[in-house]
């Protein structure tokens, strides 16, 4: 029982000063299925931020998937450098993707 109660209060120390914001949303839901890339340009939640990592959260996800592909550079500071990064999504015929690119991010970009 110790060791589970020092594992979660480990994990809620290392999420103290980490922000999370929801850059972006996209709907793909072409009749005949699709693929493409999409380009993402990330944007901090306050000032004196640095990227820490991004994921996928879907609201609809039909005989489809998408991928983060490229990453921007750790710590990318989008006050002082642009930061982007792509995923790749692809769907069938009468399916669709619904999603949200959500990043992390943390204090000390100053």
């Amino acid at each position: 029982m110790k060791k589970g109660i020092i594992i979660l209060l480990g994990t809620l120390i290392l999420n103290l000063g980490v922000a999370h914001a929801a850059t972006a949303s996209f709907q793909h839901n072409n009749s005949s299925g699709g693929k493409g890339v999409d380009t993402v340009s990330l944007s901090a939640p306050g000032s004196c931020m640095v990227f820490r990592s991004a994921r996928l959260e879907f609201s609809k996800r039909r005989y489809g998937s998408a991928r983060i592909s490229r990453l921007p550079a750790a710590g990318c500071n989008p006050g002082r450098e642009q930061c982007t990064l792509a995923v790749e999504w692809e769907h069938g015929p009468a399916g669709g993707l619904d999603y949200q690119v959500v990043a992390d991010w943390s204090s000390g970009g100053c």
